[in-house]
């Protein structure tokens, strides 16, 4: 990818900035470069074999070759296999190296790295093209196939918990009241549930809004949520284990961070055992479509998410006034419907073999192959998406003509 190339002593300054300045601090939190434009240091360095003036040359970028996988799923370039790490003198621009991963990127790994007959791979441990595809779309969430069971245990032996009062950090946000909640019914949910992100699934919201509750950093580390830390030398095991109660008579934010999710759903009118597929939906032309798939704090490889500018430019859903319904969580109210309103993630999806017929492929467009509302197409492929049901890719002459439902003559 194109890359600033930045001399070493912007580089320097970068890191110091990214210490003492707060500002430069919460653009790299987002994903951001901030440097001082009005400093000499920070130009951009022209090198031979660069693709542009100012950009790393492909020589010195990140690269990895090999004949069983690669993958990234939005975190650095450094862990691009299970095992084996690429490592070495590259600029923090690239990505950092030795630091945790997502649950989503811990989730891909261990998708891929699993060749045992029970796994993705089948009983060959290598991949077909519908093995491939189901993996895909398998939407099992690594936080809750690490820490599901461990929470389960934790709450089984309690039936309300009592919080106090949770105060909205944003005045046009309801928080949640104090109260003594009774998550015996929300245990038994987790109990049942087999940690899958699927429309049936029950359990999968619920174990949302109880991840919902800690923070991004929660994820990455021992703390509040996990007990054994971040080893730079295991980023596929660790963080592990679900963080124990604390001594000394506080409170315990597990079983407090539960009984919050139980009072999340309760305000967009929901119980604990609710299907994913009644509470997560893609609004197009004003229909509920149900979206199987899961968020950041979820950990699944089919990511799904909102996003506040509104990726998916249905007119009925940039009119529509977005309402978040608690802080903390991700539920919203939009045109009068409460849940999770997809707007982005899983985009363009393709399954790709090579074989000795030539290429086979299987794909979803999950927006839709037309900006024509009045289409039928405008809605198929996302009702595609939601039940699972991959359009097969015409490669060969024969085949695109025998795919074809119209023809249309180009004159110059």
């Amino acid at each position: 990818s194109a890359t600033p190339n930045l001399s070493e002593g912007a580089l320097a300054d970068y890191e110091t900035a990214l210490e003492a300045n707060p500002i430069v601090k919460i653009a790299a939190d987002n994903g951001a470069i901030l440097l001082n434009g009005s400093d000499p240091v920070n130009e951009w360095v022209d090198e031979q074999g660069a693709r542009d003036p100012g950009l790393v040359p492909y020589k010195e970028q990140p690269q990895v070759s090999r004949d069983d996988y690669v993958f990234n799923a939005n975190d650095s370039f450094w862990m691009a296999h299970a095992t084996e790490f690429l490592t070495g003198d590259y600029s923090p621009l690239h990505g950092r190296q030795e630091t945790a991963r997502s649950p989503r990127t811990r989730e891909n790994a261990t998708v891929l790295d699993d060749t045992t007959a029970s796994g993705a791979s089948g009983e060959d441990g290598v991949f077909s093209l519908d093995e491939l595809a189901d993996a895909s779309l398998d939407n099992v969430g690594y936080t809750a196939r690490e820490l599901r069971e461990a929470v389960v245990e934790r709450c089984g032996s309690t039936a309300e918990v009592t919080v106090p009062p949770f105060e909205s950090e944003d005045e046009e946000v309801d928080g949640l009241p104090g109260a003594t909640v009774d998550i015996s019914q929300a245990c038994g949910v987790l109990a049942e549930w087999d940690g899958v992100y699927d429309l049936d699934s029950k359990g999968a919201a619920l174990w949302r809004e109880f991840m919902s509750r800690f923070e991004y950093s929660d994820l990455l580390d021992a703390g509040v949520l996990w007990a054994t830390p971040f080893d730079p030398t295991k980023p596929l095991s660790t963080p592990n284990g679900l963080a124990p109660v604390v001594a000394g008579g506080q409170a315990d934010l597990i079983l407090e961070n539960l009984a919050r999710a139980v009072q999340a759903l309760d305000a967009a009118g929901f119980d604990p055992d609710v299907e994913l597929g009644e509470i997560q939906f893609s609004l197009r032309n004003g229909e509920k479509i149900p979206i199987h798939g899961g968020g950041t704090f979820d950990g699944t490889t089919n990511i799904v998410s909102s996003s506040k500018s509104w990726s998916i430019r249905d007119p009925k859903l940039v009119e529509s006034k977005r309402e978040s319904i608690t802080n903390h969580s991700p539920l919203m109210r939009v045109d009068g419907e409460s849940g999770y309103p997809i707007t982005y993630g899983t985009s363009f999806l393709m399954a790709l073999a090579y074989g000795e017929n030539g290429p086979q492929a299987k794909v979803f467009l999950t927006y839709g192959n037309t900006e024509d509302r009045n289409s039928e197409l405008y809605t198929a492929v996302t009702e595609r998406f939601s039940k699972k049901n991959w359009r097969t890719v015409a490669f060969t002459p024969e085949a695109v003509k025998k795919d074809a439902t119209n023809t249309i003559t180009v004159k110059g």
